[in-house]
């Protein structure tokens, strides 16, 4: 009990699609929450979700979680705007 315990977090990098409409996406200031609140409580690890859906685009209709950073549009291979933002606050975690 003398040593802090290591812990790490997994991040809301994901949004559900519910009746063919995308649930609540998260923000950049959510996205800048979780990593700052876990980093200034000592998290040592910081992962996403989902960070790409292996198996591809689905059917509109699919109520499966879908990641935020990939897939805008059915195009699995492109990045969305919430990509690059992520990237920016990744590397201002690790200044």
């Amino acid at each position: 009990g003398s040593y802090p315990v290591l812990f790490g977090i997994y991040t809301q990098t994901f949004s559900q699609i519910i009746n063919n409409t995308w649930g609540l996406p998260i923000s950049e200031s959510q996205m800048r929450l979780q990593q700052m609140a876990a980093l200034s409580l000592g998290c040592k690890w910081i992962c996403a979700f989902i960070y790409n859906n292996k198996w591809g685009p689905r059917e509109p209709n699919d109520e499966s979680l879908r990641p935020l950073f990939f897939g805008e549009g059915g195009d699995w291979q492109a990045p969305t705007e919430l990509f690059y933002k992520i990237r920016q606050i990744n590397f201002e975690s690790r200044i």
